[in-house]
């Protein structure tokens, strides 16, 4: 893999913000998928902040330069924030997961299923019922009708856990997701590789801990623990080759999405943190590969830091 990285910013989009029109008022890009021919669906959220913005999603090139700009807001809520979303060629309906802030201030999961000339129709919004057990959820990414969020209530270490939906079965989650022997995992991305099986990445932590210590309410996620990869299989329900991936002895780190290259290796984005220089992550980029025998194989030495 080519060290080369080429940055963009997005100063040149005037976008709506709660408090009116801004160029580069992005707070956060937090999802993205190809549409073939160099075209690209980012999802995120404007100004503020993450959890208090609007909606937003860009499509067009990767430099944002030749896009269309669209809004999808949770009606009803004080702030909605975009994370995965995957388009469906076949039928022409864009899934979009993410989450939002409602009037008691907590947040919640959400489900868009439709157009994009439909964004503002509220019978194409799907709550998952797991929003009326914990005040905290956020739905993280979709692939192929599977969807991987986490929940958790405030303060209670013993309560945050990470989960599998089903795209039309928002009323029982499919599965948990739990790293082995860990007691906190958090997942975040999910890319669908044909025949029933997926591959997920996220964290995990040996010790319990609450939701509220995990995401800060600037919207930057605190790595917990150490990230992994692992194999699912839709049909058998299982699990398989869980894979942790330590970037060094004294750093926290946390898988933050998944894409499929050409040559049938992953491409991997992370947040590492060493707690030695600051709280605050640093971005890397890296490459996985998966040998004959479905063992997911990386040289942490290839991982390329972000710093723009």
């Amino acid at each position: 893999m080519s060290n080369e990285i080429k940055y963009y910013n997005t100063n040149s989009i005037l976008v709506d913000t709660p408090t009116g029109k801004e160029y580069g008022g992005v707070s956060a890009w937090q999802g993205i998928r190809s549409l073939g021919s160099e075209q690209y669906i980012i999802c995120g959220t404007t100004n503020p902040t993450p959890n208090t913005g609007n909606g937003l999603i860009y499509v067009g090139n990767i430099d944002c330069q030749n896009g269309s700009i669209y809004y999808l807001n949770v009606p009803e809520s004080l702030g909605t924030s975009l994370y995965g979303p995957d388009y469906d060629k076949e039928t022409g309906l864009y899934t979009i997961v993410g989450s939002y802030l409602d009037y008691n201030q907590d947040t919640k999961g959400f489900i868009y299923e439709g157009r994009l000339d439909e964004l503002n129709k509220s019978l194409k919004f799907i709550y998952p019922k797991i929003n009326s057990y914990y005040n905290t959820n956020f739905l993280h990414s979709n692939s192929n009708g599977l969807i991987i969020g986490n929940s958790g209530n405030t303060g209670k270490n013993l309560e945050t856990i990470s989960y599998i939906y089903e795209l039309g079965n928002s009323n029982k989650i499919k599965t948990l997701i739990q790293y082995p022997n860990s007691n906190t995992t958090t997942s975040y991305g999910i890319w669908y590789n044909g025949n029933n099986n997926y591959s997920i990445v996220g964290g995990y932590s040996n010790k319990n801990i609450s939701i509220d210590k995990i995401y800060r309410k600037d919207g930057i996620l605190i790595p917990i623990g150490n990230a992994f990869i692992v194999s699912y299989n839709c049909k058998t329900n299982k699990f398989s080759d869980w894979t942790t991936i330590n970037f060094g002895d004294n750093l926290l780190s946390h898988f933050e999405g998944i894409s499929r290259n050409k040559d049938n290796s992953y491409t991997i984005n992370a947040d590492v943190v060493d707690l030695n220089e600051s709280k605050i992550p640093s971005g890397y980029f890296l490459r996985i590969s998966k040998d004959k025998s479905g063992s997911y194989n990386y040289n942490i030495e290839n991982a390329v830091k972000i710093e723009y």
